[in-house]
């Protein structure tokens, strides 16, 4: 390899480098564009979100909870914090709104106690 070639292996790099780094860079937490469904919750959420993850083009906010109950539509959920403290929140989700919990989708009403979940919340379309 001559010395322009390696010049340009590098430059493309760098150039590759720079993109990957804005685009990871692009999402952050405190700037997603939270959906109204959680808009009860929102500020607990935001800052209980761990990383923003993109899937198919479409950032989601990663957030780890614990359920604690469903009541009548409403569920409860123990929001882990950075810091490690716990917040716990009320809310009604969407009808249609569903966890996963070993690979296999479910509603709130179907969970148990203490069940630790991870929530992939999407950014507001």
């Amino acid at each position: 390899m001559n010395r322009l070639q390696k010049i340009s292996f590098l430059l493309a790099a760098l150039i590759a480098a720079i993109a990957f780094t804005a685009q990871a860079q692009r999402y952050s937490c405190s700037d997603l564009d939270w959906p109204d469904q959680i808009a009860s919750i929102r500020e607990h959420v935001a800052a209980a979100c761990d990383e923003v993850v993109e899937i198919d083009g479409r950032p989601f906010a990663r957030v780890n909870a614990t359920f604690l109950r469903e009541t009548a539509g409403d569920v409860t959920l123990s929001f882990l914090m950075p810091d490690g403290n716990t917040v716990i929140e009320t809310f009604r989700p969407p009808e249609d709104f569903r966890v996963t919990v070993d690979d296999k989708p479910m509603a709130f009403h179907q969970l148990t106690h203490g069940q630790k979940l991870t929530l992939l919340i999407p950014e507001k379309e």
